[in-house]
Order: C-alpha cells, then sequence, then structure tokens
C-alpha cells in the first residue's frame, strides 16, 4: 500500500475532541464537537478514498463514519465522556494506521485500539473484563512480535515465524475458530456499544493485505480452512440461540470469517468481493447492534424464544433493521450481493470446499436473522406504554441504509476500485514471494545463519 499523508494529518483532528473532554461540565458541547470532527473526517476520508484510484480499500472510511453514526445515535442524556474519549482515540489511531500502513504502525494502531476500547466493554464485571483483556492483549503480543520479526528481511526462517504469530492476532481478533467465544460472551454481558466501535473496523483484512509475508502459503491456507469451520459452525450455532446480545457475537463472527476467507484465497476476484463485504459487513452490524441496543433501552432484556411486537410503534427501526439484515445476508439491492457473487466465485475457482461451505453459511444466517427480525418485531405489543424512535436514530440509520442501497444500487464505481486494489495486492504479493525464493535461491544457508544470530 501506498503511504497517505492526508490521513497522517487527519488523524490529528480527534486531538481538539480529546482535549475538550476533560473540561468539566461540557457534556453537550462535547457531542457536538464530536459530531462535527467525525463528520468531517467521513467526507474527508471519502474523497481520499475516491481519489486514490484503487491505492486504497473503500474500508478506510470505515473509522469516522462508524464513529459518527455512534455518536449521533447516542442520547445525549446518556453521553459517556469517557466513551466519547475512547472512540476519539480509536478513531485517530485508525486513521494514522491507514496512512502509513507498515508494520510497526499497524501493530501500534492494533494494540491502542484494544487498549482503549475493551476498557469500556465491561464496565462492572470484573471476570468478563479479565476474559477480554487477556485474548486482546495475547493477539496483541503476537502481532506485535510478528511485526517486528518482519524487519529481519525477506529469505529468513524468521518470515515464517512472523507468519504465524500475525495470523493467530488475526484468528484471535477476528473471532475464527477457536479463538470465538470471548466475542459472544463480551457482547452478551458487556456494553454494546463501546464491543461494536472495537470489532466493527477490522484491522484484520487490512495486516492480511499488507504485512502478511507473501511466501506463507500454508499460513493462508491454513487461515482459509478456519473461517470456512467458523463460516459454518456460526451459523448453525446462529439458529439455536436464545439472547439477542449472544445471537448478534455469533453474527459478527460469521462475517468476519466470510472476509477472511476472501482474502486468504489470494485471488483478484475473492480479494475483491472480501473487500467489499468488508465495508458492507461493518456498516451493516453496526446498524444491527444499534437497533438492538435502541429495543432493549425500552424494553429490556430481550430473547428470542418469545415476540416483543414493536413494529406498529417503531416501523422505522423495523425496517432499518431488516434492511440491514439483507445486507448481512447478500440480498440482491445491497451492496453484499456483488461483493458476495464475487468473493464465492473467486473462491470456488481455488477452494471448491470452502466456496461451498461459505454459501452453506449464507443459508443459515439468513434463515437465523429473519428469526430475529419476527422475534423482535413482530407479534403482539409486549407493553402497553408508547414507545418511538428518536429523531437522531432515525437520521444514524437512514445513514447506514442509504450507503447500503446506494452501493447495492449502483456499485460500479465501487467495485472499479476494489478490483484495482485486489490487483494491486496480488501483484505485490507475487513480487514479495519472488524476491524471497530469490533469496533462499542464492544462498540456501541463509535463514539457518540468521536463525544462529
Amino acid at each position: 500500500m501506498v503511504l497517505q499523508p492526508a490521513f497522517l494529518f487527519a488523524g490529528l483532528v480527534v486531538v481538539p475532541v480529546l482535549v475538550r473532554s476533560y473540561w468539566k461540565g461540557a457534556e453537550e458541547a462535547i457531542w457536538r464537537w464530536s459530531v462535527a470532527v467525525a463528520l468531517m473526517l467521513s467526507l474527508f476520508d471519502a474523497g481520499v478514498a475516491i481519489t486514490a484510484r484503487g491505492a486504497l480499500p473503500a474500508a478506510a472510511v470505515l473509522p469516522p463514519l462508524l464513529w459518527l453514526v455512534s455518536v449521533i445515535v447516542t442520547p445525549r442524556h446518556r453521553i459517556d465522556v469517557r466513551g466519547l474519549r475512547r472512540l476519539a482515540i480509536a478513531t485517530g489511531a485508525l486513521q494514522v494506521a491507514w496512512g502509513a500502513p507498515v508494520p510497526l504502525v499497524l501493530a501500534a494502531a492494533w494494540w491502542l485500539t484494544g487498549a482503549t476500547l475493551v476498557r469500556g466493554v465491561s464496565d462492572g464485571v470484573k471476570e468478563l473484563r479479565r476474559r477480554i483483556m487477556v485474548w486482546t492483549a495475547v493477539s496483541s503480543l503476537s502481532v506485535l512480535t510478528g511485526c517486528a520479526l518482519l524487519l529481519t528481511g525477506p529469505g529468513t526462517v524468521w518470515q515464517m515465524v512472523a507468519a504465524w504469530l500475525l495470523a493467530v492476532g488475526i484468528a484471535i481478533r477476528a473471532g475464527l475458530f477457536p479463538f470465538h467465544a470471548w466475542i459472544p460472551d463480551g457482547l452478551e454481558r458487556g456494553r454494546i456499544g463501546p464491543m461494536a466501535a472495537f470489532l466493527c473496523p477490522q484491522l484484520g483484512p487490512l495486516l492480511l493485505v499488507t504485512a502478511m509475508p507473501a511466501a506463507a502459503d500454508v499460513v493462508f491456507r491454513v487461515l482459509a480452512i478456519l473461517a470456512i469451520v467458523t463460516a459454518v459452525y456460526s451459523g448453525i450455532v446462529l439458529l439455536v440461540q436464545q439472547d439477542v446480545r449472544r445471537a448478534c457475537g455469533y453474527l459478527f463472527v460469521n462475517q468476519s470469517a466470510f472476509v477472511i476467507a476472501g482474502i486468504c484465497t489470494r485471488q483478484p476476484e475473492a480479494i475483491a468481493g472480501a473487500l467489499v463485504l468488508w465495508c458492507a459487513a461493518a456498516l451493516a452490524f453496526m446498524g444491527i447492534s444499534r437497533a438492538v441496543l435502541a429495543v432493549e433501552a425500552r424494553l429490556g432484556r430481550l430473547r428470542l424464544d418469545r415476540y416483543h411486537g414493536t413494529w406498529e410503534q417503531m416501523p422505522i427501526l423495523a425496517g432499518s433493521f431488516l434492511l440491514f439484515g439483507l445486507a448481512m445476508t447478500g440480498f440482491p439491492g445491497m451492496a453484499s450481493f456483488i461483493a458476495e457473487d464475487l468473493l464465492i466465485g473467486g473462491t470456488t475457482e481455488s477452494f471448491p470446499g470452502v466456496g461451498f461451505g461459505l454459501v452453506a453459511s449464507g443459508v443459515f444466517t439468513g434463515i437465523a436473522l429473519l428469526k430475529m427480525y419476527f422475534s423482535l418485531f413482530c407479534g403482539a405489543r409486549a407493553v402497553a406504554w408508547p414507545m418511538r424512535i428518536r429523531r437522531r436514530e432515525s437520521i444514524g440509520f437512514g445513514v447506514l441504509a442509504s450507503l447500503l442501497l446506494s452501493f447495492g444500487l449502483y456499485p460500479s464505481p465501487l467495485l472499479d476500485a476494489q478490483m484495482g486494489f485486489a490487483r494491486r495486492v496480488v501483484g505485490a504479493s507475487d513480487l514479495r514471494r519472488d524476491d524471497w525464493h530469490e533469496v533462499r535461491a542464492a544462498d540456501p544457508d541463509r535463514p539457518l545463519e540468521r536463525a544462529r544470530q
């Protein structure tokens, strides 16, 4: 990937929000500053991504956009100053990571986002906090060590060690089997908002396309196998979940596995589909998690073994949830439709078993999402008091829905840019692999000598 100084500069824009957050009695001003800065960064990143002409994946726009939606849909009387501060720090770190996608910068952003956002996930639940902190610490340590070992240069055994360490860190953060259980637990027993903000940007795919050693073919294959196992397993488990929050956890794990599987095939069509699905799944999952949070704020804890009947009082929220669910399943007219078509087509060409497994997983996910929709919004009214969705919540859900629909109905610009970036990734990967084999052929004992040193 190329260096993007614009993203490095944009990462500094969050500093005023951080400074303002330390003033006492200024919650309203902090909320306004956060909205303004997040909106400005979203438009700025979109402009840079469009003018880059395939030099950047579309997911570069996700950090400020998700920050903007999170702030908009949060009621002002429930503003958490420390939460806004954590979001600002994480967004700034992600901006810098997109601006300078080199291994050590990515490792630093990996650690910083985990250390800041995870603190807000498990307030008051010490056991859960300890468990999540352990998993994120292991993931960060693996990525930091792997990125440091990448500095040894091509043709060394340390490159393969670095590849395996990076694979472990990516598998933990993406929730690949058997490292997936902490994500459903975190969403079930923790706070949905910080957990969704931590999961949705998905730094794992960025690390895969920029830092993973090209000669690590076996590592890519292992990750692809783990991803397809995770996708099928999470799709089946989704069908029997009774807690809405836990179902959201397995839903994220399912979509994350789709993206990892597509990138690990190292086929341009599959990578392009995975890049588009990366954006669509992040936007749709943020919408679903926020919709669940909005219903919970009015009815309390939700379960899937009963009907809550909220469609009559909140039709906008019900329609938005249905649209987000359709986007998660690759329904025609959604941004994920052509993405999954490319992903499954490119994957089946190289790994037929993986492609058919993704199709089966998509069927299970679609059934589970319809079950969630019927449970949350259909049936008789569960309460007698009136409920309505706030105007700012409607705006937040409308932004997400309009993006998913617009890129679904007119996907050409997005697909052309992502296909160009996918070809760049495959070309750069081939060059790095050739360099690695040239070093090994010129001096077969070099890896052993460096290992002894």
